[in-house]
């Protein structure tokens, strides 16, 4: 899996020419990565390709997270507010303390970035990625993660946020945990 996931990282910037954005957050028991990219597979498509990493370590567990997502995006039609949204797949491979548990999911999701007109600096966004028992393998039963953020853009294309997170596991027979949960910081950049 992670040999996998370094290849595709090493060939997602070739991967469409325009764009393209990194995120990364930090809270005081996580980071969190991703790159992200237009396909570019089909003409005026709004495909999205992402690849990213979660890292968290507390006193309860350490918690290693990897994706893989396609995502369609565009004008959500809101009246008087500009509003993207997003629907679309995450491939998830996850790894608690060490191998104590380890699996993955085939999660559904959705996302979204509202911004008034008149002040479209400022910006709220979020996500919610489900995958249920049937589409969990390994030791992972259920797999939930999902996040609001609100932010700014500092300069062209370049985004600061503060946001919460969660992101909840359940295993066979029928436990879970918070692997990660609360508040973080972190920037958006667009090129």
């Amino acid at each position: 899996m992670r040999k996998t996931l370094l290849t595709l990282a090493l060939l997602v910037p070739g991967v469409g020419c325009a764009g393209q954005a990194l995120d990364l957050n930090l809270s005081g028991d996580a980071i969190q990565g991703e790159f992200s990219s237009d396909t570019g597979v089909l003409p005026n498509s709004n495909g999205v390709f992402s690849i990213g990493g979660l890292y968290a370590d507390d006193d309860k567990s350490d918690f290693t997270m990897g994706h893989l997502g396609l995502l369609v995006t565009g004008d959500a039609g809101a009246r008087n507010a500009l509003v993207n949204a997003g629907l679309g797949v995450r491939l998830v491979g996850l790894d608690v303390n060490g191998g104590d548990a380890t699996g993955g999911a085939i999660a559904l999701g959705a996302e979204f970035d509202a911004r008034l007109p008149a002040y479209n600096r400022i910006g709220v966004g979020a996500y919610l990625y489900y995958a249920p028992d049937v589409s969990a393998f390994g030791d992972i039963d259920k797999y939930l993660e999902y996040a609001a953020n609100l932010n700014y853009e500092l300069i062209r294309n370049a985004f600061v946020y503060v946001g919460a997170r969660q992101v909840r596991l359940g295993f066979d027979p029928g436990s879970e945990m918070s692997v990660d949960t609360g508040a973080h910081a972190g920037f958006n950049l667009k090129f």
